[in-house]
């Protein structure tokens, strides 16, 4: 049985630079890079990707480019979060330097979350501008601090999930889903709230639901609840909606 070794990988978003995002892993012998790409058509004509991938050839380091759409912080965070989810078992570095100020921040929350890839920041010999000439030479290469941040609950982001997929919605078009459906749901796909649950009365099955999930995603802002009539609606704030955005990766 063959032993799996963990590789050297290192993600870079591919803007309109060549050395910032070639030096890294050259330098540090990488066993494998991921490039997202992630800028729109009318930038791209200034992409040197052709030629970052000739130089990691030549150096034999294994290249993928990942297309990614990329309009805001959240979509960022779940580009950068899906690559380090799918290398978890290598040792992953994330450059903070190639792409712009959203991508940087993407990918360092990404890395805190992940809370075992490592960011650096590359500095230029020479800076130019989002048109060529671009940042030119590698003066240095260095490592930046993290702290841990906590990622949501899978189970939470699975009930947030369905609430956004739900076809009740109300006057303003927002999608909602009543309590019953959310244990039921946590029921149906083992969610560890309701998989260790040994009683029988729907009582005890709100009670878990609002413990467990209801509560915690409330007190951070990540769902409301609206009571009509004899239902209780939970609806995703703009802040759950964002969240889930960044993190349902996670679910996949």
């Amino acid at each position: 049985m063959g032993l799996s070794v963990p590789e050297h990988v290192h993600v870079a978003p591919l803007g309109i630079e060549h050395d910032r995002v070639v030096e890294p892993p050259v330098e540090h012998s990488a066993d494998r890079v991921v490039l997202l790409q992630y800028l729109p058509g009318s930038l791209r004509h200034h992409l040197e990707d052709e030629a970052i991938e000739t130089t990691f050839d030549d150096h034999g380091i294994d290249c993928e480019v990942v297309e990614v759409e990329i309009e805001d912080l959240f979509d960022a965070v779940a580009a950068f979060g899906r690559v380090l989810g799918a290398h978890a078992d290598d040792r992953v570095y994330v450059n903070l330097a190639s792409g712009d100020k959203v991508t940087a921040i993407g990918g360092m929350i990404a890395c805190m979350a992940d809370g075992s890839a490592q960011p650096y920041y590359v500095e230029a010999e020479e800076y130019g501008s989002l048109q060529p000439p671009a940042p030119r030479g590698v003066r240095s290469i260095d490592t930046v601090p993290t702290y841990h941040i906590e990622r949501p609950e899978r189970q939470h982001l699975a009930i947030m999930a369905h609430v956004a997929d739900s076809e009740r919605t109300n006057a303003a078009g927002d999608p909602y889903r009543i309590k019953r459906e959310l244990f039921e749901y946590g029921e149906r796909a083992g969610l560890p709230f309701m998989l260790d649950f040994d009683g029988d009365t729907d009582k005890g099955k709100f009670r878990r639901l609002d413990a467990h999930v209801i509560s915690p995603l409330s007190e951070r802002g990540y769902v409301e609840i609206e009571q009509v009539g004899t239902q209780k609606r939970v609806f995703l704030t703009e802040d759950g909606r964002n969240t889930l955005r960044a993190f349902e990766y996670l679910l996949e």
